[in-house]
């Protein structure tokens, strides 16, 4: 059983094939950054199989995203090898199974199954911002602060000062100040809305008054997004 891993930069972690051959099949179910760090290094677990080019599981920056979960499902012939390109070390942790499998990791997976590892959305776990948010959004008694737009598909910041004194503190204690704020919202997949009255307002198509179950499809679009523009700068910077 492979209970945990951690995986050092610089000394590569080698699951051998006699290990996950034969009726057995190995579940890697989650990354985590082992350290902490400057927020704008990237981390990249890498995972190579024979001769076949690299495999980039996830990309792990501290403060922002410490972990994630994989769920990889995977029976090799030859010996699996994970990496980790950056200065901090990453764990990895999984266990054998003994049935086989109908999902083979290999060079034709696409890189938003490497890197979230799910088919089914509702598995996947929300960060706190978005049902934070949601939540403030959503209630009645800080539609003076905050609120939801005409169209439900947005919402509004109606008093910036008291929302930055009352509210940004209490309830997104990781964005100390509003430009923070701001710079949290791009990162998670809202985008500014232009209004003629001077106030601010961000929506995305799947924030949505009444249907919170949509933040799961904004949060994996906005991460892959992150991620696909990360492996360009990395390919780049490869070469």
């Amino acid at each position: 059983m492979l209970a945990g891993v951690e995986v050092e930069p610089g000394k590569p972690f080698t699951l051998k094939a006699t290990e996950a051959m034969g009726i057995r099949r190995l579940h890697l179910s989650h990354a985590t950054l082992g350290g902490l760090g400057n927020e704008t290094v990237r981390h990249i677990l890498v995972c190579n199989i024979g001769d076949r080019r690299p495999l980039y599981l996830c990309i792990l920056s501290p403060g922002k995203v410490d972990s994630c979960q994989l769920n990889l499902d995977f029976e090799e012939a030859d010996d699996v090898i994970f990496s980790v390109i950056g200065p901090l070390s990453i764990h990895i942790t999984g266990y054998f199974l003994a049935t086989p499998t109908a999902f083979r990791l290999n060079d034709n997976v696409q890189v938003d199954m490497q890197v979230l590892g799910r088919r089914d959305l509702s598995d996947y776990t929300l960060p706190v911002f978005y049902e934070r948010l949601y939540k403030l959004v959503d209630d009645p008694s800080s539609d003076s602060i905050i609120s939801w737009s005409k169209k439900s598909k947005s919402f509004v910041i109606r008093n910036q000062k008291k929302f930055i004194r009352r509210k940004i503190h209490s309830r997104f204690p990781f964005s100390s100040t509003f430009e923070k704020f701001m710079s949290m919202l791009k990162y998670y997949g809202f985008s500014e809305r232009k209004r003629s009255d001077g106030l601010l307002e961000f929506g995305n198509e799947n924030f949505v008054r009444g249907q919170p179950m949509l933040m799961k499809q904004m949060h994996q679009k906005a991460m892959m997004k992150r991620i696909n523009k990360d492996l360009t700068v990395f390919k780049a910077e490869r070469r």
